[in-house]
């Protein structure tokens, strides 16, 4: 004899079929038929669980693609991901120097103040990091006071506990078998994640992996793309000026309307003056470029560093005295004999900084060229002026390609607003920071710190 709850196990089982997990299936007695009817309730159970998390990362995956900068990207992201994986802060972290080195990159965090800030970057070499990359698997700490415990050393970690960060989930973002960073999903309270939001991720990874990475070259590509305009312009306009001059000497050459020989060498002078100022300005406009693009390398080795510093500061000796400008260098007894660094790379840098401080220093006075050890076997530079110093208002615009502040040079010297960014590129290229110390009308101080060679 046929069972009258066998036709509404049909109709929920077609109900299903289309997607609709809420028709009633009577189970009635535990029998043959009953448990069947139970297996089927829990079947449209898991099913609709499922497919209300696949609805979710389809319109989580709609939500980040509408972005196209990293920061858009991100910004979506977090928005994008609640209700998915549960999270108090999302941190993004970019690999460099291919992949020996973590930076953290963005951040936004529910806490009222961020410790890890962007720019923290630490080396991946003996780092549980680097365990995360081999197995290509989202690693999961729901006690992150204890692990820090276990790992006093781990800074990164003591940093996101002082925010309150109680467990998280690091996911390794990897676009075409290429490791590109990590995202650190974070919360405030214990035991947060599980398995279930692994595999979550995991669903998502490759998406997610191959959009961070697509925004972050579309980034590079505007930036790069401004930049070359910003080049094209600049040259334009400030090459055009002596080139003219150049061509005027040459004509009045040429038409011998300088007759004297007293004047002829003047002008000859002249045209050299104007082209090695040309020739200064398109070599530090190609370092840029080159350093841009990712063609610059740094090849570090052994270097003699008191020879390297007063062959530095002689180079800039010839601008200094036009202005009766003494530059002084001054070596602790703490300077090591040697240090590991690119020469060539590091006489830009430092040459920069000292002209810089030259420009910027009133006539007949000094600039201070120091050099010590740093923590741990580092290396550290400081260059300091004389001069008005920087309004504190002004100082973010520093380190930026083009940027020029209110402060002038004192004799009128040509300024790209690239010498500082190049500088910055340079010391990180090595690994190493550099500073700024002022305050308006008592000089500036920039100090450069190279860490230990790995």
């Amino acid at each position: 004899m046929s069972d009258s709850r066998l036709p509404s196990y049909r109709e929920a089982a077609r109900a299903m079929v289309r997607g609709r997990f809420d028709l009633p299936i009577p189970v009635g007695e535990r029998d043959a038929v009953g448990e069947l009817g139970a297996a089927l309730s829990e079947l449209a159970h898991g099913l609709e669980r499922r497919f209300e998390r696949q609805f979710r990362l389809t319109r989580l995956t709609e939500s980040i693609t509408s972005g196209l900068m990293l920061e858009e990207v991100l910004e979506n992201l977090y928005v994008s991901f609640k209700g998915v994986i549960p999270y108090d802060r999302i941190g993004f972290a970019l690999l460099e120097d291919d992949g020996r080195t973590l930076r953290a990159h963005w951040a936004k965090s529910e806490a009222s103040e961020v410790f890890l800030k962007v720019g923290y970057a630490a080396p991946m070499q003996g780092s549980s990091l680097e365990r995360v990359l081999e197995t290509g698997r989202p690693r999961i700490l729901n006690d992150l006071p204890a692990y820090l415990a276990e790992h006093p050393a781990s800074q990164s970690t003591a940093l996101v506990v002082e925010e309150g960060v109680q467990s998280s989930l690091t996911c390794p973002v990897v676009s075409k078998g290429r490791a590109v960073g990590f995202l650190f999903f974070s919360s405030r309270f214990p035991n947060t994640y599980a398995d279930e939001h692994v595999d979550v991720f995991l669903q998502v990874a490759a998406t997610v992996a191959a959009l961070l990475e697509k925004s972050r070259l579309y980034g590079r590509l505007v930036a790069l793309d401004r930049t070359k305009n910003a080049f094209l312009g600049m040259a334009a306009h400030d090459l055009r000026g002596p080139i003219g001059n150049m061509m005027n000497y040459a004509e009045l050459l040429s038409l011998d309307l300088i007759s004297d020989e007293k004047g002829r060498r003047a002008a000859l002078a002249d045209i050299r003056r104007i082209g090695e100022s040309c020739l200064n300005m398109l070599e530090t406009l190609l370092d840029v470029s080159a350093i841009e693009s990712g063609h610059l390398r740094v090849e570090p080795r052994p270097t003699p560093v008191a020879p390297f510093l007063e062959r530095t500061a002689h180079l800039c000796e010839l601008l200094a005295r036009k202005k009766s400008t003494a530059v002084e260098v001054r070596a602790a007894p703490s300077l090591p004999a040697t240090f590991v660094m690119d020469p060539e790379r590091m006489e830009q840098a430092l040459s920069n900084l000292v002209s810089n401080a030259v420009k910027f220093s009133p006539p007949g006075s000094r600039v201070l060229v120091e050099a010590g050890a740093g923590a741990s076997g580092g290396l550290v530079f400081s260059v300091r002026d004389q001069g008005p110093g920087i309004p504190e208002s002004e100082r973010q615009k520093l380190f930026k390609d083009f940027s020029r502040t209110s402060v002038r040079p004192t004799a009128s010297e040509k300024s790209t607003g690239l010498g500082l960014a190049i500088v910055k590129r340079l010391v990180e290229a090595h690994r190493g920071v550099v500073e700024v110390e002022c305050r308006p009308g008592e000089g500036t101080t920039f100090t450069v710190t190279l860490p230990p060679p790995p």
